[in-house]
């Protein structure tokens, strides 16, 4: 058995999740400006993340613009990043609804299906049971794999 089917694959959101974004400086809230945004780290994110690269391989998938995800990975992970994340998704790896977002209605809702993980090539050893996917918005996540009809 390799290394990869031994360890879990958790897979993580980062915005609303490990940090806050948003477009206004919150006052008296330490923060870092990442490209038009301002980053608020959740507090006990960067030790979570440390406690994370021990014990998971780690990946990142955000609805957000590929762009952004990368500078944010890097101010989470560092610019030495690709030692501790074993891939990046942004919003164009997400599945599209035909839906309205139900917190912006200007903005379609997508979802992110865990399928499109395991068919990575680095990825695909990965046993559905032996992988999770952490996201603060359940909408993004509809299935769980109690609704699979992979779940091996």
């Amino acid at each position: 058995m390799s290394k990869a089917n031994k360890r879990i694959l958790l897979v993580l959101d980062v915005n609303g999740f490990l940090l806050e974004r948003t477009r206004k400086k919150l006052p008296n809230l330490p923060c870092v400006k990442v490209r038009s945004t301002y980053v608020y780290n959740r507090p006990g994110m960067m030790e979570f993340v440390k406690w994370c690269t021990e014990l998971f391989v780690l990946g990142v998938w955000s609805t957000a613009k590929r762009e952004n995800v990368v500078e944010l990975v890097k101010h989470i992970f560092g610019t030495s990043y690709h030692q501790d994340v074993a891939f990046i998704l942004d919003g164009s790896s997400c599945t599209p609804t035909g839906l309205r977002h139900p917190e912006n209605k200007y903005k379609e809702l997508v979802t992110k299906d865990l399928e499109t993980v395991w068919r990575m090539p680095n990825m695909s050893s990965f046993a559905r049971n032996r992988t999770l996917l952490i996201d603060d918005s359940p909408y993004k996540v509809p299935y769980g794999m109690w609704a699979s009809k992979k779940n091996t």
